[in-house]
């Protein structure tokens, strides 16, 4: 039974890594993580994972996550992404993509996303309803690769390797309002329960209103 996550509170919107994911990841061998997450075992000890076309660096032991530049080595600063990228290599499993979309309502725990659930979309259309074309911009520098739709911007990100989310935007006018649809892999399930999908998809969102923050400089 996968666990669920830590939930995040609604007046500070920060969360903390709970010792336990990372005492899971110690208990794990790290060839068979990487073989599954498909990343890379370096030898000082850190997986190498891509996340949202960077690589970052996952030392375990040292409970840390950094990504490196060509000057220096920057450490994560945005606790949902840190947890959300411990709780992937604590919970991959072999399944393969399976490369059909699926929505929302096509999940077995399509009952989870209501009400407090909902997948929160209303300030991602705030910055981007009219604006398809910023969207592309931004997607592009997060390594987005742009699909054929219906839709006015089409993108499938890969914050994992063995994940991949659809974001589909409609533009506003003066007959309807923006929308987006969020798309999944068929795998997603076989992976993840619920909630982590939930803060999934909020963490990427929120990355794509505003792409600097969980990257700033952090020293240490």
């Amino acid at each position: 039974m996968k666990k669920a996550i830590p939930k995040i509170s609604s007046a500070e919107n920060r969360i903390a890594v709970p010792s336990e994911h990372w005492d899971n990841l110690l208990k794990r061998d790290p060839v068979e993580i990487c073989n599954l997450a498909l990343a890379q075992l370096e030898t000082t000890g850190d997986i190498r994972l891509r996340v949202l076309d960077r690589d970052f660096f996952i030392h375990p032991q040292n409970r840390s996550i950094r990504r490196m530049t060509r000057e220096k080595s920057i450490f994560v600063r945005d606790p949902l992404l840190e947890l959300i990228t411990v709780v992937y290599l604590t919970q991959i499993t072999s399944a393969p993509l399976r490369h059909e979309r699926v929505g929302i309502k096509d999940l077995k725990s399509a009952h989870f996303f209501k009400g407090p659930h909902e997948l929160e979309t209303g300030s991602f259309l705030a910055r981007y309803g009219n604006d398809a074309a910023g969207f592309r911009k931004v997607a592009g520098q997060l390594g987005g690769r742009f699909i054929p739709s219906t839709a006015d911007a089409g993108v499938v990100f890969s914050p994992f390797p063995k994940v991949l989310l659809y974001y589909l935007l409609w533009e506003g006018d003066e007959e309807f309002k923006p929308r987006l649809s969020v798309l999944f892999d068929r795998s997603i399930e076989d992976h993840f329960a619920a909630d982590f999908i939930w803060a999934l998809v909020g963490c990427v969102t929120r990355i794509l209103f505003n792409p600097s923050p969980p990257f700033e400089i952090k020293n240490q």
